[in-house]
């Protein structure tokens, strides 16, 4: 058996009803990484139970699997604040979160096929368009994975400056503290996103996508420092349609953005 046989990639459909694994070293590492937001256990399990989660666990006989790498989808808006925004019919936004892969299995490579495993669960939902899929990482390592191949998915995947989609990107940022106030335009703007060009990691291609600007994956420094920035998951001439429409609802960027803070929707 080799190392990686060791470890499981499982969703909530792979476990017996009711088994929750033990999401604490995963809740630890989140809490400690410089460039990922803590989650509590109990989200963590919530997003598990749901089919939003997808963990990497080892397993033995007696305990109850030990979770030891994490990501999970969360739909960014509640049914409520759709129809506040009046986005009834539009796509479904979620965010791709929480990933991390433990010390002792970082070297594995998991974090692909784990990634690959959650989405499968939804590709349905994904392909269609009914859901759209958006990150924002300050990790090189992340925009790597990027590059492998989701062809079977019938996915593409790119990164990009927050203001390449400037209404889509304002849904992503709901930090505070250390990470930026969360806001993507006005004088309260968070400096980690939108006073910076471009990225200065690798670099950028712009192609022509019904107008817009679609950069195109290159390679990447791995030790480089680069500021925050938004990736996606899906079809890309679908996320230029969701954006086009935002700005048609809502005006300007700052003006949607206002709409969220009065909403009460970065907290």
């Amino acid at each position: 058996m080799t190392e990686c046989d060791a470890y499981r990639l499982v969703t909530n459909k792979d476990l017996e009803t009711g088994t929750i694994p033990n999401f604490g070293l995963i809740a630890q590492g989140l809490a400690s990484e410089a460039a990922t937001l803590p989650v509590p256990e109990s989200i963590l399990a919530d997003s598990f139970r749901s089919g939003m989660s997808a963990i990497v666990c080892q397993f033995n006989e007696e305990d109850c699997p030990q979770g030891l790498g994490h990501v999970r989808f969360t739909p960014l808006l509640s049914l409520s604040q759709r129809n506040a925004l009046q986005l009834e019919g539009l796509p479904d936004i979620w965010e791709m979160g929480s990933g991390y892969i433990n010390d002792q299995i970082r070297s594995l490579g998991l974090y692909a096929p784990l990634r690959d495993r959650l989405i499968r669960e939804h590709i349905e939902s994904i392909t269609s368009g009914k859901v759209l899929i958006l990150g924002t990482t300050k990790t090189p390592q992340v925009l790597s994975v990027l590059k492998k191949p989701l062809e079977a998915f019938g996915l593409e995947a790119f990164f990009c400056n927050h203001r390449t989609f400037p209404m889509i990107s304002g849904l992503t940022c709901t930090c505070s503290g250390d990470h930026g106030q969360g806001y993507q335009f006005g004088p309260d703007s968070c400096s980690h996103r939108v006073t910076t060009a471009r990225l200065p990691v690798g670099k950028i291609v712009s192609t022509t996508l019904n107008g817009g600007y679609k950069p195109a994956i290159m390679e990447l420094q791995a030790n480089a420092k680069m500021p925050c920035c938004l990736y996606m998951y899906g079809k890309p001439e679908k996320i230029q349609t969701l954006e086009t429409i935002l700005r048609h609802i809502h005006g300007d960027p700052a003006n949607f953005t206002q709409k969220l803070i009065r909403m009460g929707y970065y907290r």
